[in-house]
């Protein structure tokens, strides 16, 4: 009876406070004194100019020039209300079980229902002069960034010192909604519409260092990561690392605002495998793994008006993303394989693909979103299919085709539906290649 009743609490939860991936973050609005909207794009977690420029002064912009921790000499205090906020989220996904390359997906025809596992708590601001962090916490660990951030021209010049389990080697500072940096994107539905998110070229655990240049037309960023955290001694990381870097340039054409950028990685990061586990180092013995990994492509943003209506507008193709891993303890060298340790999955393999992004808002709190994307994992798959014998099939390529709608009840309540169709190449030549699949998603989200 009481499961009963958690369940059914769950589900009025989730019908009153349906919500998305809003990472707005309520503690900059306050911060600011300002509302959600002057940084974002209308209902969407996308950054718009101001946004942008926020970003890009690593947080320490604010109203009465208040920090989180107020003082010049020895005398330190912090001010009335601690720059905290958090997010309450309830997503509801359903989706045909989909067949991995060497597991499934159990259960979710019958579909999923989560809440403080998509749940964030946030910390962050303007710490002092010139220095502004952030620190989220959500049901799988922590992560955070440290910035140093001086004005320079019409912009900002800073440096990022970042570690995170799910943000990818972008997060340093990234802050156009192509989805290079995980939780700038359109649809919720990660995987299904954005290329970056679709290789994972955008997303996982990192850790590293970035130093950026952030202007009203030029975006240019360099540095070093490794691509993973831990909780526990830190990373043995050698003295590795691997080289991103990321340019951009966004000028104001009429009324539109167009950005065209690139970006890339390439190098190898030697690390304890204790770095990819959770459980504690001492538990089990710790063995060196090299990942080796290379990335580029290409990304364009457009943003404004059509006949009143805002809009925009996201490309990204990932031209190469390819990852391999050597373990030197067992001297197993793999490019496609599966590398478990625990409970941690880390997938070498060779991929691309291309999306296209679009939401459009009739009405100021209602945006309505499609998508299409096309993934292409770069790897032939054998089967027998008598008479024939052997032949080749690319069994993981599909092209995936979203809709949305995206609905601001208020600037911190947010309602969203999607639903993804899965149109996999080869699934018509034999049993062993994939069926087409949907998914639908239902998402509320509050923050405070």
């Amino acid at each position: 009876m009481k499961l009963f009743n958690k369940g059914k609490m769950l589900l009025i939860a989730m019908a009153l406070l349906p919500l998305s991936v809003l990472e707005a973050n309520p503690g900059f609005a306050r911060q600011m004194g300002m509302e959600c909207m002057a940084c974002h794009n209308q209902t969407m977690n996308q950054l718009n100019s101001f946004g942008r420029q926020f970003a890009a002064s690593g947080f320490t912009m604010s109203m009465g020039n208040q920090s989180m921790i107020d003082g010049t000499t020895m005398k330190l205090g912090l001010p009335s209300a601690l720059n905290a906020s958090v997010l309450l989220k309830a997503r509801y996904q359903k989706s045909d079980p989909e067949t991995s390359k060497q597991y499934a997906d159990v259960g979710k025809e019958r579909g999923n229902l989560e809440l403080w596992k998509v749940s964030k708590l946030f910390l962050g601001g303007k710490v002092a002069e010139n220095v502004g962090a952030l620190m989220k916490v959500d049901y799988a660990g922590f992560g955070g960034k440290a910035i140093f951030a001086y004005e320079l021209g019409s912009g900002y010049a800073g440096i990022s010192a970042f570690s995170d389990d799910d943000f990818g080697p972008f997060a340093g500072n990234e802050y156009y909604n192509t989805g290079l940096y995980a939780p700038l994107r359109l649809f919720d539905n990660r995987k299904a519409s954005n290329a970056a998110q679709a290789t994972e070229l955008g997303h996982g655990p990192a850790t590293g260092v970035q130093a950026y240049y952030g202007g009203d037309i030029l975006y240019v960023m360099g540095g070093a990561y490794v691509p993973a955290s831990s909780e526990y001694n830190g990373l043995d990381v050698g003295t590795s690392a691997i080289p991103i870097g990321r340019i951009a340039v966004a000028p104001t054409i009429g009324e539109w605002t167009v950005m065209v950028g690139a970006y890339g990685l390439s190098g190898t990061a030697k690390l304890s495998d204790d770095a990819l586990d959770n459980t504690k180092p001492e538990q089990n013995g710790a063995n060196l793994i090299e990942i080796t990994r290379e990335a580029f492509g290409l990304d364009a943003q457009v943003e404004g008006h059509i006949a009143g209506m805002s809009t925009v507008l996201t490309l990204n193709a990932v031209l190469h993303n390819k990852t391999e891993l050597y373990n030197s303890t067992t001297g197993v060298r793999a490019d496609e394989l599966i590398y478990d340790n625990g409970d941690v999955v880390y997938e070498a393999g060779d991929n691309e693909a291309f999306s296209a992004e679009l939401q459009v808002n009739p009405w100021e709190p209602l945006g309505i979103k499609v998508a299409y994307l096309h993934y292409n994992d770069k790897y032939d798959y054998r089967y027998t299919a008598a008479p024939e014998g052997p032949k080749l099939v690319d069994k993981f390529d599909r092209d995936d085709y979203s809709i949305g709608l995206d609905y601001a009840y208020r600037q911190n309540v947010r309602f969203i539906f999607e639903y993804s169709y899965r149109d996999y190449v080869d699934n018509d030549r034999t049993a062993s290649s994939l069926s087409d699949s949907d998914d639908f998603l239902l998402a509320a989200i509050i923050g405070f």
